[in-house]
Formats: structure tokens, C-alpha cells, sequence
């Protein structure tokens, strides 16, 4: 079995090694350098990483998607600091899957059950692929929430005596969360070069989240001339209930886990008292000759 695979395995990469050399393909170091500047946070030097990347983003080219579609996606790849574009993130999901199967197919001349363990394995990191951006996104959302109970504060104090929104925001953020800062600084690069209340329309659609949504919604009133000292002072002590009842929930589930461990020590303790026990009743036993 081991040597039908690595005979396979030596016979893909001598067609594949042809099949650059006639398509007059970029040289490994080439990609390499390509794949760094498109995906910084990946593993340098992995050569399936590349195979997989180098194949996406060839890929991408034939892959069309509706304008909402790869609008939420890119707005999801940004949060995530991925340098990917939805048709190569596309892309990479599908020749993974593709990948591992053909692996299986070949594992399934050797052994059926290996081939459908590997197909198995297959479908699930499908499902894993599929949601992991998701996830991500959701991780970076809750990250930039959490500035936002800080921000509106320093909104309610900072306006009144400053309606420099754009400077506000530019000496707010040193102290934002990188997913936050990120974020801000294309606002603000975008407020500085057209119009301020669409750059934060597009911030707001960007992120997806009702609390900024809130904080945009009282920085367009102060842009148009109110005053928001109040409404941000309102939107601080809603954000700090808000992240008590947060906190609150997170409380309430570590009871459930620190029963489990309280009955474990527990049970523990009681089974050193019965060993005790039955060993302090054996010594007696044979004290008085019934052993």
C-alpha cells in the first residue's frame, strides 16, 4: 500500500512539474512570493499551502458571484484579515474538497474503508471551511463591540467642546482593538477624501453590527449640526448594561462546570475515606483471627 502511494505520488508531481514547464507556469519562488503578499498569515514555505493557493487563484478567474454575495464575503475577509478575494476564498474551498478527494479515491484502490474514512473526513472539513469565515467574522465583530462602550464615552466627552468628529475618531484610535483600528482608519481615510456621512454609512454596512450602528447613527446627527452630548451619554450607559448582561451570561455558564469538577473532587474524597475505611477494617479483621 505504501509504495502504490508513493508511486502515485511521485508520477502527480513529475506530470505536474511537466505540465508547468510546457504551460510556461511562475517559478516556485515566484508563487511563494505572490501567495505571501495575498495571504501574510500563512505557514511561508508550506508546499501544500501553495499547491492549494496556486491552483484557487487560477481557479478564481472562472468563478462569478452576485454583487450581495461577494459584498458580505468581502466585508467578512476583511474582518478576518485574510488578503484573499471571494472568488479565490471560493475557490480555495472547492479545491480542497477537491483534493482530499482524489486522495480518497486513490486510498480507495487500496483499502475501501481507508477511501471512506478519508471521504468522511472530506465532507467535514467542507462544513468546517464553509462556516470558519463566518466564525472569524462573528470573533472580529464582538472585538470591535467591545470598543465601542469606550468610544461612545469619549464621543459624549470630547463633544463638548470639540465637533471635530474626524479628529475625535483620529485621537481615539492608538487605543482601539486592531479589527477596530483597521476599520477606522479607512473611515476616516475615506471621510478625509469625500463625504464624511457616507464614509460612515459604508463603515456601518462594512461591519454589520447594531452597535455601531448606533454610534454612526448619532456621529451623522452631530455632522449635521446637533449636538449628540446627550445621545452618546444615553448610548455609554445602554452599552454598559449591555456588557453587564454579557458578562452576566458568561457567569451563569461557569457554575455548570465547576459542578462537574466539584462532584469529581468530591467523589474522590469519598472513595479515599471508603479505601481508608476498608483498609482500617482488614487490619482488625486479621487483629482478631478471622483472616
Amino acid at each position: 500500500m505504501f509504495l502504490l502511494i508513493l508511486l502515485f505520488l511521485s508520477l502527480f508531481s513529475a506530470f505536474y512539474l511537466l505540465f508547468c514547464g510546457a504551460a510556461r507556469l511562475p517559478t516556485i519562488g515566484t508563487t511563494l512570493a505572490t501567495l505571501r503578499i495575498a495571504h501574510p498569515k500563512a505557514k511561508k514555505g508550506n508546499p501544500i499551502h501553495m499547491l492549494v493557493m496556486s491552483l484557487s487563484m487560477r481557479l478564481a478567474k472562472y468563478i462569478r458571484l452576485n454583487e450581495e454575495k461577494k459584498s458580505d464575503l468581502s466585508a467578512q475577509l476583511r474582518l478576518t484579515g485574510s488578503g484573499l478575494t471571494p472568488e479565490t476564498h471560493v475557490a480555495r474551498i472547492a479545491v480542497n474538497f477537491v483534493l482530499w478527494l482524489a486522495l480518497a479515491a486513490v486510498l480507495f484502490a487500496v483499502s475501501q474503508i481507508l477511501g471512506l474514512l478519508v471521504v468522511g473526513l472530506d465532507i467535514y472539513l467542507l462544513f468546517q471551511d464553509m462556516t470558519a469565515l463566518g466564525k472569524g467574522a462573528k470573533a472580529a465583530r464582538e472585538k470591535i463591540e467591545a470598543d465601542l462602550p469606550r468610544l461612545a464615552a469619549t464621543l459624549a466627552q470630547e463633544l463638548q467642546s470639540n465637533r471635530d468628529v474626524i479628529g475625535i475618531l483620529t485621537a481615539f484610535l492608538p487605543s482601539a482593538a486592531p479589527e477596530f483600528r483597521s476599520e477606522l482608519q479607512m473611515t476616516l481615510a475615506d471621510m478625509r477624501s469625500g463625504s464624511p456621512e457616507k464614509a460612515l454609512i459604508r463603515m456601518d454596512k462594512r461591519v454589520g453590527s447594531l452597535m455601531l450602528s448606533e454610534i454612526v447613527r448619532g456621529l451623522l446627527m452631530v455632522l449635521q449640526g446637533d449636538n449628540g452630548v446627550q445621545y452618546f451619554e444615553m448610548l455609554e450607559h445602554d452599552f454598559k448594561q449591555t456588557e453587564i448582561q454579557n458578562l452576566s451570561l458568561i457567569a451563569e455558564k461557569r457554575p455548570g462546570k465547576i459542578q462537574t469538577y466539584s462532584f469529581l473532587m468530591f467523589l474522590c474524597l469519598m472513595l479515599t475515606i471508603l479505601g481508608a475505611l476498608l483498609l482500617y477494617a482488614v487490619s482488625k479483621t486479621q487483629g482478631l483471627g478471622l483472616i
